[in-house]
């Protein structure tokens, strides 16, 4: 599978450059030529753009944001959630 650096090497631009224009980013402008230049030897080498957060390994966490522990035994919902984490938490240490 082709990098990025593979595609700069090919066009003679650097890494970042290749993946800002691979992204879109509106941010920074690049030469239409070599956007279109960066975009042909994409293609020519095969480059598959990944999807946000696909790095090819399987998922191992779940991420959770509590506001405040204060007061959660007002909302049955987040008591039951909240307890829970607590618990498997004091398992783990």
């Amino acid at each position: 599978m082709p990098t990025l650096k593979d595609i700069a090497d090919r066009v003679g631009v650097s890494v970042s450059t290749v993946s800002r224009v691979l992204a879109n980013d509106a941010n920074r402008t690049v030469n239409t030529a070599t956007k279109q230049k960066i975009w042909d030897v994409a293609r020519e080498l095969g480059y598959q753009i990944k999807s946000s957060g696909d790095d090819g390994r399987a998922a191992r966490g779940i991420g959770c944001i509590v506001s405040t522990l204060q007061n959660r035994h007002y909302h049955p919902y987040f008591s039951v959630i909240c307890d829970g984490i607590e618990k498997e938490l004091a398992k783990h240490g």
